[in-house]
């Protein structure tokens, strides 16, 4: 009987195992889940970061102008032109950073749900691997403890037996090959 209680026993674990690979895989889908709403809210502010920048650029550029003009200096010649001019493109670069930035950030987030993805589809696959694996166990010692190996070869008819190692090599879930 101690075979039949292993027999239990492992086949337990077995379901255990699937069910553990069932879980990791629900867990792992979810953390995916949240790293591509985190890419998604990370590629948002960098496009309002960027349009932040380029809004506080083109104000820096009107109150240039405004200071100019009541100082009475041209301000579309010389210097202050020069300093309009550097002002717009550091305004368009610091625009462009903060979108790379948010795209560089949004694709390790991405990147990161894909392998939360792959995870979870191995461990759901080693469950099932592990849960298989369980029945066959199982079934080997129930076969061992009750014999039944002999017992189909006496139901085959009078047809040739397999020698008592092979049969026990290929037990699945107690039905010998």
């Amino acid at each position: 009987m101690a075979n039949f209680a292993d027999a239990i026993s492992e086949a337990g674990q077995g379901y255990t195992s699937l069910e553990a690979g069932r879980t990791a895989n629900i867990v792992a889908q979810h953390n995916a889940w949240i790293d591509e709403q985190d890419a998604e809210i990370a590629m948002n502010i960098a496009r309002k970061n960027a349009a932040l920048e380029q809004r506080k650029g083109a104000r820096i550029q009107a109150e240039q102008a405004v200071r100019f003009g009541k100082g009475g200096v041209q301000a579309d010649a010389g210097s202050p032109l020069l300093l309009a001019a550097q002002e717009s493109v550091l305004a368009s670069l610091r625009g462009s950073e903060e979108l790379r930035t948010g795209a560089f950030e949004a694709r390790r987030r991405k990147q990161s749900a894909a392998m939360h993805r792959f995870r979870g589809k191995a461990a759901k696959k080693a469950g099932k691997v592990n849960f298989i694996a369980g029945l066959a166990e199982a079934g080997a010692d129930v076969d061992e403890e009750f014999g039944l190996t002999g017992k189909f070869n006496k139901w085959r008819k009078g047809k040739k037996s397999k020698s008592p190692k092979t049969e026990k090599t290929n037990v699945l879930g107690g039905i010998s090959l």
